[in-house]
C-alpha cells in the first residue's frame, strides 16, 4: 500500500528545497543532484533526484 503524501515537505524534499533556495535561477536535474551529492554521504541517483522533482511538482512546491 502506498504512503500517503504528506501536505508539508519531507526531510529529502527540504534538501531539494535548500539547494534551490541557494540558487538565483532554475536548475536542471543534474544541477540538484550535483549539489546533493556534494554533501551527503551516500551519493543519490540521478533517476532518484528526478523523481523526487516530479513529487514536488506534483505537490505544488516546485514548478517547470
Amino acid at each position: 500500500m502506498a504512503r500517503p503524501r504528506a501536505e508539508q515537505p519531507t526531510p529529502g524534499e527540504l534538501e531539494v528545497l535548500k539547494v534551490l533556495w541557494d540558487r538565483t535561477g532554475p536548475a536542471t536535474v543534474r544541477e540538484v543532484l550535483d549539489a546533493l551529492n556534494a554533501s551527503a554521504e551516500k551519493p543519490r541517483a540521478y533517476t532518484s533526484v528526478m523523481s523526487l522533482l516530479n513529487v514536488m511538482t506534483d505537490k505544488g512546491l516546485l514548478r517547470r
